[in-house]
Parts: structure tokens; C-alpha cells; sequence
């Protein structure tokens, strides 16, 4: 007899599925849980915890479930890093059939497992098997993808590279080659993966004796790595070490040596260096995004290091936004806007919360080197501690850094010595606006007449201070950009009260075609090609621009009509970082959104910041959004009486006296105002 519906045969047909709901969760659980482990490095622990995750999936959920595959692979992975691949081996296998069957021979993540299992045979070298592993996983791509996609570049990329390690370089050498067309076209000439596949092809041209040629990829992927990525990343350092050994072959030995001399100064700066570097009572936190995740390590001096994985960049972006809106925010009552920075500012500081604790320890000042959209807010006004309203400044200073190389690099930048001097400029006249110039950048800068009466303020208390010390002070017409490039080097401070120019919807189309790598692969966003006109933000084929051209300082002359040959009044950041700022102690830039730029994976923001950094500047005060002028004058003064009150004092200490000043006013007014006065940071 057939029973259709009834109360109790519904509750026993749906048991199975809820239990298999309950059995999934608790794998999703586990898996997480051995994540946080393997990333803590705590791999005995994580490899019981990725076991008994493969021990429930097989059980609740079958031996040929996706789920069961992907935790398979889990511990397939960490036994690999274990470095354990006798034992990794098999559990690739096994999760690569199932993908075959559950999902197909021809489903994407049957081609991640078949890259995955390639890659452990062939860190065994087992070469040939490997190969047709890498085939199959070409083909799947190139049928799902197309044969011009990106990603189909990434496995051809793999391919090659073991044909090359095969001795195969003839069969590698097409495969290298397509790679690299793929990327001129879809990603652009300049664009760092571009760079990636000239070395490939650069070292693989070498090894069968053609030189000259490899020269030549290996100088086009330095000038694309130093464009794009900037003079201290990795993969410039690489592409500088490639093309020195590559000279050094060829006989060229003045040519090779500076070139290694740049690199091992880029290599260097190890984790003991930054340790070193560390003043007695600073904790160092470092974020870096790559990948699509944000990773976190504390480095305190005498304790072990430690990391964190804060999770997906795209998941914190939008909580980052959230904390600075909030802060910016200036309508409605003070209760309303203490509710919307607590309510921003506890999700954002939930994300941060483990590497925080762990740099509070026994901490006066905490440096953070922050990466994507961590860098456009200031940290220090996080919810912390007790009181009302209770901020992280409250409990210990806070100061930022570009990367953690960036702190020892400075420690170790040989200082200019010499007496006080200022140069300090107000007061600019940018000329009669203009509706646009070619290139689509406006003309129409207004002018800043409180700016004047904040630079004299500024060479007031400086002369004030230091009666016998040179003050250079430029305004009006004279407020130029060879002004500031003849002065600036001589400066042990520099002051600037003019506008900032940060071109974000520039950015974000230049940003556009940014998008996820396999293991294998880092992409950066897209940056400019050949050398443009001062000042000029001129499109490259292929779409992206310089984002050292996207950001600066607006000064005399800035609304005109450019003429050929003569400085324009937009001080990029390019240029910035052509000036020798060695004596430099401190820049203030007292101008709207300086601190923020290109939001750079791996790269940190770019801008001003970097290009200060590069310039050799020990420190600099920027602000992350525009500030009203008499809410910028009344900060500055607070900050510099405090950091020339006796002797030339700590910039840290005088910008947080300044905002806690200023934090004690509101409170004691019964207001909350942080967009006044929380948009400044320091970088030192």
C-alpha cells in the first residue's frame, strides 16, 4: 500500500536531511577551526582537528561528497606545509576522484585538484607525472575559460614552468610565450603579471643561450615592476637580482653591480631587523592583503611573533568605510553620531581584536602598517578601554608605518645633520579657475585664505622656538612647484596649507580589472607605461594610470593653462618622491584626504605616503578627509606647541596631546565632534 503525506511519515523523510544539515555545519566548523590553528602555526593541533573533520564528513556525508573532498584537500595542504608529502600525496588523490565524480571531469575544481596534486608530484620530482596532470588542467580551463582568459594564462604559465624543469625548453618556450600575449591583452603591457611572464621568459631565454634577448624582457619587466609596484617591493627586488645575474653573464660587471646592491638593500630587512628597529615599548602590527585575505602579524621586542588571519579583504573593506563615514560624519546631534561610530567602530575593532590584544602587552605605542581599506582610516579612534566615549589614542600612542621593511629601512637611512629650519607655505594663489585641461583634470581650485594666517601661526611659534633658525616662507604667486622642490631638501620641517587632490574615480577605473590568482600567482592592481608630461595623468593602452600621478599637492598656478616646459602646480606624488628629503624630520601636509591613495594589495596605500617615505622624510602628519580650516589651524597649533614646548619633541606624543585636547573639549561641551580633529595621522 502507497501512504501519500501524513504528519509522521514528513517528520521521518525529513530527519536524514536535517541531520546531513547538522553533519555539514559541524565540518564547515571544524574546517574553520583548523584554519585559525594552521594559520597560528600550531600544526599538531590543526592536524587533529583537519582529521577529525574528514573523519565526520566520510561518515555523515558519504566518502564521495564535495565536502568530503575539500577536507581532504585540507589536510592534504597542511601536510604539505608540514612538509609531509608522502602522506599529502594520496589525500589529493582521493579528492581529486571525487571531484571526477561528483562534479565532473571537466568542472574548475576538478582542474584546482589536478593543479594541487601536479604540484606536490612535482615537489617530489616525479616530473613526469606531473605532466599530463597539468595538461588535463589546461584543457579544462581553455574549454570553460577560453584560450585568451587570464586564468588560462596562470596554467599554461604552470605547464611551461615544469617543461622547463623537465629540460624541455624548446616545448616551455611557445607555452611562456602565449602566456605572455594573454596578459599584454587582458590585463595591459604595464601590468605586473605582465612583468611576471617577461622574467619567465627572460630566465627561460637564458638558459638556452640567448642572451640578448633575454635582456630584453628582463628590463622591460623591471621598468614595468618599478612603475607599477615601486622601488622596495619584492618583486622589484627579484627583477633587480634577475637582470644583475643576467649582466653579470654577459661580462657587464659595472652594470650588474649596482643593480645588486639595490636588490640585497630591497631583500634584506628581514624580522629580527624590524625586532631590532622597534623602540623599547612599541608593538609593531602588520596587515597585508594578498590573495583577497588580510593577514596580521604582531612583532613585539623579546616575544615570539605572532599572526592572524583577519579574513577576506572584501568582507573588512566595507566595515572600514563604514568606521571612516562615520567619523567624517558632521550632521545630526552628538548622540546620533556617537551611535553611528560605536555601532562602525566595535564591528571594526571585532576584526582586529586578536592582533590588538596581543600588542597590548606591557605597550606605550603601537605602529601599524595597514594595507587596503584599513589604510584610509585612522586606527586610533577605534572604541577601546573605558570612559566615554573611549578611545585606543587614550591608552597608547599610535603611529604608522608604510610596511614592517619601511621601519627598518628608516632605522637605517642615513640622516642629514643640521640646524632647525622651516619651510612653510600659505596662502597660495592657484590663479583664475579654469572649466578643465586635456586629460579631464579641473581647474578650479578655490582659494584658502585661512591657509595664510596658518602659516604665519606656524612661523611664528617656530621663530618663537628657534630664534636663530632659517624660516623659508613661501605664498601667494611664490608658492610654487620649484619653490617647494629648491627648499624642501634643506627643511628639517616642512609645513603645507594648500589643497590635496586624491583622483578616486580615476582609481577606480583604474582599478576595474583587479581580480583574484591561483596559489601560484599575485595580482596588483594595474599602474602606468611610458613617462608622461609633468603633472599629466595621461591614459596607458591597455586602460590604468600612474598612481603616483593620482594624488599631491595643489600649488601656485594650479587653475592655469600649462604651458610647454613650466611646472603646472600639481606636485604628484611622482615628483614628491624624486626629492631628496634626507634632513627632513617631519612634513605636515595640511591639505584635504593627503593620506589616502591607491588601495594596492600587497603594496600598501600608495601616494603621498610612499612617496614621502621614498623621498627619505623620517615622518609626516597627513590628514584622511577634508578638514574645515579653522578645525585644521586649531590642531596645529595645539600640535606644534606641543612638539616645540622645550626641545624638538615626539611627533606621536604632540598629535595625540592635540586630539585628546581637543576629545576633552567635546566631552566637556557634551559633544562628540571627531571629524574636527580625528583625520590626522602619523607616519614615522
Amino acid at each position: 500500500m502507497l501512504l501519500v503525506g501524513g504528519g509522521a511519515g514528513s517528520a521521518v523523510a525529513q530527519e536524514p536531511a536535517a541531520d546531513a544539515q547538522k553533519a555539514e555545519a559541524e565540518v564547515e566548523r571544524l574546517n574553520a577551526n583548523w584554519g585559525e590553528l594552521h594559520r597560528a602555526g600550531k600544526y599538531a593541533e590543526a592536524r587533529q582537528v583537519a582529521e577529525q573533520a574528514v573523519a565526520l564528513a566520510e561518515k555523515a556525508l558519504g566518502p564521495d561528497h564535495p565536502d568530503t573532498a575539500g577536507s581532504l584537500n585540507n589536510l592534504a595542504n597542511l601536510l604539505k606545509a608540514m612538509g609531509d608529502l608522502p602522506a599529502a600525496r594520496p589525500l589529493y588523490e582521493r579528492a581529486l576522484a571525487i571531484r571526477e565524480k561528483s562534479l565532473g571531469p571537466d568542472h574548475p575544481d576538478t582542474a584546482t585538484s589536478l593543479n594541487n596534486l601536479a604540484a606536490v608530484l612535482k615537489a617530489m620530482g616525479d616530473l613526469p607525472a606531473a605532466r599530463p596532470l597539468y595538461e588535463r588542467a589546461l584543457a579544462i580551463r581553455e574549454k570553460a575559460l577560453g584560450p585568451d582568459h587570464p586564468d588560462t594564462a596562470i596554467d599554461l604559465n604552470n605547464l611551461a614552468a615544469l617543461l622547463q624543469a623537465t629540460g624541455d625548453l624548446p616545448a616551455a618556450r611557445p607555452l611562456f610565450k602565449r602566456a605572455l600575449a594573454i596578459r599584454e591583452k587582458a590585463l595591459g603591457p604595464d601590468h605586473p603579471e605582465t612583468a611576471l611572464s617577461l622574467n619567465n621568459l627572460g630566465h627561460l631565454l637564458k638558459h638556452m643561450g640567448d642572451l640578448p634577448a633575454a635582456l630584453r624582457y628582463y628590463e622591460r619587466a623591471l621598468a614595468i615592476d618599478e612603475k607599477a609596484l615601486g622601488p622596495f617591493h619584492p618583486d622589484t627586488a627579484l627583477s633587480l637580482n634577475n637582470l644583475a645575474a643576467l649582466l653579470q653573464d654577459m661580462g657587464d660587471l659595472p652594470a650588474a653591480r649596482p643593480l645588486y646592491e639595490r636588490a640585497r638593500a630591497f631583500l634584506d630587512p628581514s624580522a629580527e631587523d624590524v625586532l631590532a628597529a622597534l623602540p623599547a615599548g612599541t608593538a609593531l602590527v602588520d596587515v597585508l592583503e594578498n590573495r583577497g585575505n588580510l593577514w596580521c602579524w604582531v612583532l613585539l621586542p623579546g616575544k615570539e611573533i605572532r599572526s592572524f588571519d583577519l579574513g577576506k579583504a572584501a568582507d573588512v573593506a566595507p566595515l572600514a568605510d563604514a568606521f571612516r563615514q562615520a567619523l567624517e560624519r558632521r550632521s545630526g546631534d552628538s548622540a546620533a553620531i556617537l551611535a553611528a561610530w560605536r555601532t562602525a567602530g566595535e564591528k571594526l575593532r571585532a576584526v582586529l581584536a586578536a592582533p590588538l590584544a596581543a600588542a597590548m602587552d606591557g605597550t606605550q605605542e603601537i605602529c601599524f602598517c595597514l594595507d587596503g581599506t584599513l589604510a584610509t582610516v585612522p586606527i586610533g579612534l577605534l572604541p577601546w578601554g573605558e570612559g566615554e566615549p573611549g578611545l585606543l589614542i587614550e591608552s597608547v600612542r599610535v603611529r604608522h608605518q608604510t610596511s614592517g621593511a619601511g621601519v627598518a629601512l628608516a632605522a637605517a637611512t642615513q640622516r642629514k645633520a643640521g640646524a632647525p629650519a622651516l619651510l612653510v607655505l600659505g596662502g597660495v594663489d592657484y590663479g583664475t579657475p579654469a572649466a578643465a585641461r586635456p586629460g579631464g583634470r579641473t581647474r578650479a581650485w578655490s582659494s584658502l585664505p585661512a591657509t595664510e594666517t596658518e602659516a604665519k601661526g606656524v612661523a611664528d611659534r617656530f621663530r618663537r622656538r628657534f630664534a636663530d633658525a632659517a624660516v623659508t616662507a613661501v605664498a601667494g604667486k611664490q608658492a610654487t612647484e620649484a619653490a617647494v622642490k629648491t627648499h624642501a631638501p634643506a627643511a628639517r620641517y616642512i609645513h603645507a596649507a594648500t589643497h590635496g587632490f586624491f583622483e578616486l574615480e580615476t582609481l577606480r577605473k583604474t582599478l576595474a580589472g583587479t581580480r583574484g590568482a591561483s596559489a601560484e600567482m599575485q595580482i596588483v592592481p594595474m599602474s602606468a607605461s611610458a613617462p608622461v608630461a609633468a603633472g599629466e595623468s595621461r591614459p596607458r593602452p591597455g586602460g590604468g594610470q600612474n598612481p603616483l600621478l593620482l594624488s599631491g599637492l595643489i600649488l601656485a598656478g594650479a587653475n592655469a593653462d600649462p604651458r610647454p616646459g613650466e611646472d603646472d602646480g600639481w606636485l604628484t606624488a611622482e615628483e614628491v618622491q624624486g626629492l631628496d628629503l634626507t634632513a627632513t624630520e617631519l612634513v605636515a601636509l595640511s591639505a584635504c584626504s593627503t593620506g589616502r591613495g591607491e588601495l594596492a594589495a600587497g603594496e600598501g596605500v600608495l601616494g603621498l605616503q610612499r612617496a614621502l617615505t621614498v623621498a627619505g622624510a623620517r615622518g609626516f602628519l597627513l590628514s584622511l578627509w577634508a578638514v574645515p580650516d579653522a578645525d585644521t589651524q586649531e590642531l596645529m597649533e595645539r600640535f606644534y606647541d606641543t612638539l616645540w614646548a622645550k626641545d624638538e619633541g615626539d611627533p606621536a606624543e604632540a598629535l595625540r596631546a592635540a586630539q585628546l585636547a581637543l576629545l576633552a573639549e567635546d566631552r566637556k561641551a557634551g559633544k562628540f565632534r571627531p571629524h574636527r580633529w580625528g583625520a590626522w595621522v602619523l607616519v614615522r
